[in-house]
């Protein structure tokens, strides 16, 4: 049985594993933005602050028959985590 070429070996094992701590997106999003029955969930437009690189997403749907958008920002607290309020910027 052949090994994997060791440099392969050695950046697969050096990549930290994230664990998500939090709510996902798309929990968060189906919590706050309460779309219709049926109606999709749609990531509108995604970047990062130009404060201090967060990722963040803005997702719309449907909801009592009206267009209704709001941002989630990527959490430092809680890697993998999502929130709909930005971590404080040091």
């Amino acid at each position: 049985m052949a090994l994997a070429h060791p440099s392969l070996v050695a950046s697969v094992a050096s990549r930290p594993v994230r664990i998500p701590t939090g709510p996902g997106l798309r929990d968060l999003a189906l919590r706050w933005l309460r779309p219709d029955d049926g109606a999709p969930l749609r990531v509108v437009r995604r970047g990062r602050l130009a404060e201090n690189r967060r990722r963040y997403v803005e997702i719309e749907t449907l909801s009592g028959g009206q267009r209704i958008a709001l941002f989630f920002f990527a959490s430092k607290v809680r890697p993998g985590g999502w929130s709909v309020v930005p971590d404080a910027v040091h």
